[in-house]
């Protein structure tokens, strides 16, 4: 197959065959990112193909990604999530990427599913307003029912925790940033000592990795490689109308599902942390590979700033000038 020209084996695989048996049957690049890769397979499934760039933290998106389809796979809910297929673990190269094993999972694609903007343009109209509410309380219902659920843990410390490690292990600016790590950590570990702990999928901004079918209902959602346990707020910026506070109708019919009242400031912790994850690791990922690092996103940095005034934390050294 001609897409496979550039593959080759960087390591002897301890599945060597299977992973293989994977690559002949790639017929293309679903989507790209700085930790995984996402290809279509000739059997209609998808193989999501880990990237070697910063091992430690993608062993565990792998790990948490395989844990979290099979635990998901076996509890009652009313929406979909891909079918877990295989683990695979096997070094591998595919032209100039470095992948170091894949989960394949069933496709949930089908003729009924949007994405969240596919989804407002079914229903382009003028009541749009009306109908991003009604995502907003779609969102909501969902979001309480994830919450609900008791997959087996993977990891005993909370999403957020996990996160603050992983940069402060890899920071290049790790002795200047130890106590900026260490005052987050406090505040952090204060605000989910008084909060419930749940099981959070970690990555639902804007309604990322949700799908809706035409009547606006949440059917389906993916990419489990930054879930497990923490506070509800951490999933909390999957209602889009501000970067900490969820909007009024999301709030409420959760608080009415759940009986709990989203906090402004954790859910402004919450987003602060995963926001500097999201810097953070392209810019650790540019550093490794000899490349100068982007700049912050003006969105970043207003976002950052808000943050870190509002928290009153100081600033990591790693962000750059103010």
């Amino acid at each position: 197959m001609e897409f496979l020209k550039s593959f080759k084996y960087m390591a002897v695989p301890r599945n060597r065959d299977e992973q293989f048996k994977i690559f002949e049957s790639i017929t293309g690049l679903i989507g790209a990112g700085y930790t995984n890769d996402v290809f279509a397979l000739e059997s209609g499934d998808v193989a999501k193909m880990f990237h070697l760039n910063i091992p430690e933290i993608t062993q565990r998106g792998l790990r948490t990604e395989s844990h979290y389809l099979r635990e998901l796979s076996s509890l009652n809910k009313s929406f979909d999530t891909p079918q877990f297929i295989s683990e695979n673990w096997s070094r591998v190269a595919l032209g100039d990427r470095s992948y170091l094993g894949s989960v394949v999972m069933g496709s949930m694609a089908n003729g009924n599913v949007f994405s969240v903007n596919n989804a407002l343009k079914q229903k382009n109209s003028p009541k749009a307003k009306k109908h991003k509410i009604t995502l907003e309380k779609s969102a909501a219902t969902f979001l309480a029912e994830l919450h609900s659920l008791k997959p087996k843990p993977l990891e005993k410390k909370s999403i957020l925790e996990v996160s603050l490690e992983d940069m402060e292990q890899y920071d290049p600016h790790q002795k200047q940033n130890r106590k900026f790590y260490r005052a987050v950590l406090k505040k952090l570990k204060l605000m989910e000592s008084s909060s419930p702990r749940v099981f959070c999928h970690g990555d639902l901004e804007d309604k990322n990795n949700l799908f809706f079918n035409r009547n606006l209902k949440v059917t389906g959602t993916l990419d489990f490689a930054d879930s497990g346990y923490g506070m509800p707020e951490v999933d909390s910026s999957v209602s889009d109308i501000s970067y900490h506070s969820p909007s009024q109708p999301f709030a409420d019919l959760y608080e009415d599902k759940t009986g709990y009242r989203f906090d402004p400031d954790k859910a402004l912790m919450a987003q602060f942390i995963i926001t500097l994850r999201h810097v953070f690791g392209r810019r650790v990922i540019d550093l490794r590979n000899g490349v100068k690092p982007e700049p912050i996103s003006t969105k970043y940095s207003k976002e950052y700033k808000e943050a870190l005034n509002n928290l009153n934390i100081s600033k990591p050294f790693f962000l750059g000038p103010s």
